[in-house]
C-alpha cells in the first residue's frame, strides 16, 4: 500500500509540473498585435523629387510598440494622420486603422500587402520607404 501511493504521489508530481510548464504564455505579440521587437517598429520615410516643384515631397510612417502610428506628409501642405496598426510579418500585410486626433473615432481602415526587405525598407504602393 506504501508503495502505491508513492507511486500515485511520484504520478501526480509529474502531471502537475507539466501542467504548470505547458501553461505558459507563447505569444510574445502584445500592445495591439504588435511585439516590441517586430521589425516595422520605427520611422520610415519616402522621399521624392519633382522637377517643378521647389522641395522634395516627403511621406513618413512612424510606427511605435504600442501599436499606433503617424503618417505625415509634406508635399508643400502639411498632412498628418493618427492610428492603429497590426502587421503581419508572415503574410506581409499591414493594416491602418486610421482615427481622429480629437476624438479617437476611427476614421477608416486600409490594408496593404507590403514587402520588408533585411529592415532597412518596405514598399507601399510602389513607394519605396527606407528605416531612418
Amino acid at each position: 500500500m506504501k508503495k502505491f501511493k508513492f507511486l500515485l504521489m511520484l504520478l501526480l508530481g509529474v502531471v502537475m509540473s507539466f501542467a504548470f510548464v505547458s501553461c505558459g504564455d507563447d505569444d510574445d505579440d502584445d500592445n495591439n498585435g504588435q511585439s516590441a521587437s517586430s521589425p516595422i517598429i520605427g520611422s520610415w520615410v519616402y522621399t521624392y523629387k519633382d522637377d517643378k516643384a521647389n522641395h522634395p515631397f516627403t511621406k513618413t510612417y512612424t510606427f511605435k510598440a504600442d501599436g499606433t502610428f503617424t503618417y505625415i506628409y509634406d508635399g508643400g501642405s502639411l498632412d498628418t494622420q493618427l492610428g492603429t496598426y497590426q502587421y503581419y510579418k508572415d503574410s506581409g500585410t499591414l493594416i491602418l486603422v486610421t482615427t481622429d486626433s480629437s476624438n479617437k473615432n476611427k476614421i477608416g481602415t486600409k490594408t496593404y500587402k507590403i514587402e520588408l526587405v533585411a529592415n532597412s525598407y518596405f514598399i507601399i504602393d510602389y513607394d519605396k520607404y527606407y528605416k531612418q
